[in-house]
């Protein structure tokens, strides 16, 4: 009778802690069945296993951070942390260790210490974009430091300047903070994004709400004449066209023509 894969790794795995083997202990056997019972999700046999690997060698980063991973899965998130600590203190400088620390910290409740560790990333990898977004996530929804959360989202546009969702999370901060006219600049930023992505909808949206916080200015009118024309709402956006030719006589955007200017 043919067995699965998964039976013969728990098979093996039961023959390795058995009494019989537990008199000729190595290392290397504890680690690979762990690493087995992990990829099997039978976490229980994959904790025994890595202990008993730490017990004969406690100096191995890699066994110590599967070992945090396993009782993360679990949830068991105090000792995620302190098994993800020992392996950061063998090899400081893997930021791959330290992502994982940092979530765990989070999962944990202690925030400052989630964000001190992801600032140790990002001395190793300054422009590494996802941890940024982390840690600005976890100044801005955590912490509630609109502070540190705008440095961290302005640092994330520098590195993808065409993400939409990084706009519309400084704008939530600039709205919060009353800041109008930085408020003002995201939504023109997000209006050109949206019609750069031909999402004629959502680009009404944001020239809308940058027209609101300052409704005196040219440009805002003319593109949000260009989304109205797009749609099809020609009356809309001659309207548009014009309120912006009496703020600024003559008012011609760089890239209108003839033909949704109003003027054909």
């Amino acid at each position: 009778m043919d067995t699965s894969p998964s039976q013969n790794i728990t098979k093996k795995a039961q023959q390795i802690i058995s009494v019989k083997v537990m008199a000729n202990q190595r290392y290397e056997d504890f680690s690979e069945i762990g690493d087995l019972c992990f990829s099997c999700k039978r976490y229980e046999e994959a904790i025994f296993c890595y202990h008993k690997a730490l017990e004969l060698n406690p100096n191995r980063e890699v066994t110590l951070y599967n070992l945090g991973q396993v009782y993360f899965l679990i949830n068991d998130y105090q000792k995620s942390v302190e098994a993800l600590e020992k392996a950061s203190k063998l090899v400081p400088n893997n930021i791959t260790v330290l992502k994982f620390l940092a979530s765990a910290y989070c999962y944990q409740g202690d925030m400052l210490m989630s964000v001190e560790t992801l600032k140790k990333c990002l001395k190793l990898d300054p422009d590494h974009l996802q941890i940024n977004v982390d840690l600005a996530f976890m100044y801005y929804h955590n912490l509630k430091n609109l502070h540190e959360a705008e440095k961290c989202f302005k640092k994330c546009i520098q590195l993808n300047a065409e993400s939409v969702d990084l706009y519309r999370n400084l704008l939530r901060i600039y709205q919060q903070q009353n800041k109008h006219k930085d408020a003002f600049n995201i939504c023109m930023i997000l209006g050109d994004l949206y019609l750069k992505k031909s999402d004629p909808e959502n680009a009404r949206n944001a020239l809308t709400t940058a027209l609101c916080l300052n409704p005196k200015n040219a440009e805002g009118h003319w593109k949000l004449g260009l989304v109205f024309h797009l749609l099809g709402h020609y009356d809309l956006a001659i309207v548009r066209y014009n309120y912006a030719n009496e703020l600024i006589p003559d008012f011609v955007h760089p890239s209108s023509d003839s033909t949704v200017n109003g003027k054909q």
